[in-house]
This record gives structure tokens, C-alpha cells and sequence, in this order.
């Protein structure tokens, strides 16, 4: 092989490994991405949720910021599965997904955390803002419902929890106590349609 030919060589060989190497970036970005989001509902996932709500804290912890923690509960999710099958309930999570995302703003954080719970972290809330949010919620649910065709009807449960800089909760409390809110909201709306 003459050295002009090893030079052409060499050079396809370059422009090979430069094409993988940008494709292997380009992959492992798109598995990054992946691995935040929920595959179901296209929301973010607990991973993101966690990382992104960690941020926030420990900047409004610094800053005198406030945030409030929103949990939601799919109620009768498991009635849904039961009597209309596992696809008619992957379309309640999609339907309740839909909703949320449509009634929270594009600077608070949303995902699916597991089975039938979402939480959202309302960020720079203002005296009302969770108030808000819950009643767009529960209008926007009422909306759907009235609409939707479905057999069965969505319902939420919400819970939530507001950081306070004077005792600078950490966020697994918040959301804890977010997630008990949660809980006395669907023993007082028990049967609520």
C-alpha cells in the first residue's frame, strides 16, 4: 500500500470514528433524556422530579424563596383496572397527566412518581397561588369528565405542603407531609364525584 493510500486510509477511518463518536453522544443523550421521563404519560418521572425539586429547595432555602409541594392521588385507579382493563387505565394516567400538565405553569416541575401519584412543585407561589392551582385543577378534571366519553371518570386527591424559610424543611418532609394532605383530602371527599 503506497503512503498516499495509507493517508486515505487513515482519513476514512477518522471520519468513521468521528460519525460513532457522534452518534454515541447523540444516543447517550437521548438515554438521559429517557431516563427521566415517564414512558406512559410523557411527564417526568420520580428521578427528574427528585433532582430538579432538589435544586429548587436548596436555592429558595438560600434565598429567602418560596415553593409549594402539590401531591395527587388517582382515586379508584385500581376500580378502573379492575372493570375496564389495564389499556383503559393506562388512558386514565395519560388523561390525568393531560390535566395536570395543563393547569400547572411551564417554571413548576410535574411528574408521575409512581402508579397513580403525581406531584408538582409550584415554584415563587404567592398568598392564593396553591389555592389556584387546586381550583383549575378540579375545573379542568370536571371539564374532562364531562366530556371525555370515557366510562369511568377521573378523580383526584390533592395534597399540599408549603416550604417555609423559618423552619427550612427538607424536601423529603415536605413532600411527606405533602403526601399525608394528600390522604385526609380523600378521607374527606370519600364517594365524591
Amino acid at each position: 500500500m503506497t503512503q498516499e493510500e495509507l493517508l486515505e486510509e487513515f482519513s476514512r477511518m477518522n471520519n468513521e470514528l468521528v460519525n460513532a463518536k457522534r452518534e454515541l453522544l447523540r444516543l447517550n443523550r437521548e438515554l438521559e433524556q429517557a431516563s427521566r421521563i415517564d414512558p406512559l404519560t410523557g411527564i417526568r418521572n420520580r428521578r427528574a422530579f427528585d433532582e430538579l425539586a432538589d435544586q429548587h429547595h436548596k436555592v429558595a432555602s438560600r434565598g429567602n424563596g418560596s415553593f409549594a409541594i402539590l401531591y395527587f392521588d388517582l382515586d379508584d385507579f385500581k376500580s378502573i383496572n379492575d372493570r375496564f382493563g389495564h389499556a383503559e387505565g393506562d388512558d386514565a394516567l395519560r388523561a390525568a397527566a393531560g390535566i395536570l400538565s395543563g393547569c400547572v405553569r411551564s417554571g413548576d416541575i410535574l411528574a408521575r412518581i409512581g402508579g397513580d401519584e403525581f406531584i408538582a412543585l409550584q415554584a415563587n407561589t404567592k398568598p392564593g397561588s396553591v389555592e389556584a392551582l387546586m381550583t383549575r385543577v378540579r375545573e379542568a378534571v370536571r371539564t374532562w369528565n364531562a366530556s371525555s366519553g370515557k366510562p369511568w371518570k377521573i378523580d383526584l386527591s390533592i395534597g399540599t405542603a408549603s416550604f417555609d424559610t423559618a423552619t427550612c424543611e427538607s424536601l423529603p418532609e415536605l413532600v411527606d407531609r405533602a403526601d399525608r394532605s394528600m390522604y385526609e383530602d380523600k378521607r374527606r371527599n370519600n364517594g365524591r364525584t
